[in-house]
């Protein structure tokens, strides 16, 4: 029985929409691939899309190479993803784990490149206008460049990012980053745990922070909560309790508590809490708490920054005793940006603090 004139129009119809969908996904990844200078393994989706387009109107029409053109995108689709879940693993020396079960990475964190992704969205954000900071228009190139530093290779690395955007970071389970010191060093046995800002954690931040940690022979560990970065509430300080009995029980003697725009909001808070078994605090580009505590504070800040304008931030420091500000041009991103005057503030003020913590001590 031959199919009804109507029901093949409207299959036909359907099959014609969706090709148009995915031809409109093809020509998005596409830009982002050509503009952002994204990898290989974007450029391999865009194409694998593009075929499943083609392959979606060639059947609509009812042509015989429809099948061909869907199994050769289903392939160039789902074949690099399975291959980075393979491959993409990490190291001793960087790696993605699960706590507080210290899992390993999972396999949501490894089917796709976090600075294709990143660098997705920061071209929204400049394109949209909902970044509101001095250096917005520069966002896509601020973390091209950040990323064109990270060594071991972004790239390769498995990222917090997918599961925090799928919900999946909470007390009962969430990603961490830990990055140690290079290998020739003496063991670390102090650590910085690092809060992640608004949108979620990410490989790129953890790894500028390491930098500066690891001038100080300390391990960096970066935990991730909800894309918000609401630390302050009863999640957030549970994942940090959570990391930090994991750094105690790999070792960390001293451990340091910093945070990046709403993770300074969270550590400025989260301190009281954990005050006794903290060595210092590092709060960048945000502040939530009235005053400092009664610890070394390290407070930097971008002097045209309209999230957390300098004004809040110089008031907050004013009044604590052990608090040294450190201000440098720029806004909101300076963490990123201006990485030469930031970066050498963050270590050297670890680096004091670890070298009064590890002196001799002379009878």
């Amino acid at each position: 029985m031959s199919e009804p004139a109507d029901a093949a129009a409207g299959r036909r119809g359907c099959g014609a929409l969706i090709g148009v969908m995915l031809l409109g996904v093809f020509g998005a990844l596409a830009y982002a691939w050509l503009s952002y200078g994204l990898s290989l393994w974007s450029g391999a989706l865009a194409l694998g899309v593009l075929l499943l387009s083609l392959g979606t109107f060639a059947r609509a029409s009812g042509r015989a190479l429809s099948q061909r053109l869907m199994g050769a995108g289903t392939v160039l689709v789902l074949v690099p993803c399975l291959l980075r879940i393979v491959v993409v693993r990490g190291n001793e020396q960087t790696k993605l784990t699960a706590l507080p079960q210290d899992s390993g990475p999972t396999w949501l964190s490894r089917i796709y490149p976090e600075p294709d992704g990143t660098l997705l969205m920061a071209g929204v954000l400049g394109a949209t206008g909902s970044l509101r900071d001095p250096e917005a228009a520069r966002f896509g190139e601020i973390l091209a460049a950040a990323y064109e530093r990270t060594n071991p290779d972004a790239t390769m690395q498995p990222t917090p990012a997918i599961g925090t955007y799928l919900g999946q970071q909470g007390p009962s389970g969430f990603d961490t980053i830990v990055i140690r010191p290079p290998e020739q060093r003496v063991a670390a046995d102090g650590a910085v745990i690092f809060l992640h800002g608004y949108a979620g954690s990410f490989y790129v931040y953890c790894w500028e922070m390491a930098q500066a940690a690891s001038a100080a022979n300390l391990l960096t560990l970066c935990p991730a909560t909800g894309p918000r970065g609401v630390w302050w509430d009863d999640s957030g300080a549970e994942i940090v309790r959570l990391t930090m009995e994991y750094a105690d029980s790999i070792g960390m003697n001293r451990v340091y508590l910093a945070g990046l725009s709403n993770g300074a909001a969270g550590a400025s808070v989260l301190v009281s809490k954990f005050q006794r078994k903290l060595a210092g605090l590092v709060l960048i580009s945000g502040g939530r708490a009235p005053a400092p505590p009664p610890l070394p504070v390290l407070v930097v800040q971008g002097e045209k920054d309209l999230m957390m304008p300098a004004s809040h931030a110089r008031a907050y420091a004013s009044r604590g005793h052990e608090v040294t500000y450190h201000q440098v041009p720029g806004g909101h991103l300076v963490f990123l940006s201006d990485i030469d005057r930031v970066r050498p503030a963050i270590a050297r003020f670890l680096s004091t603090l670890e070298k009064a913590a590890t002196a001799p001590r002379t009878r």
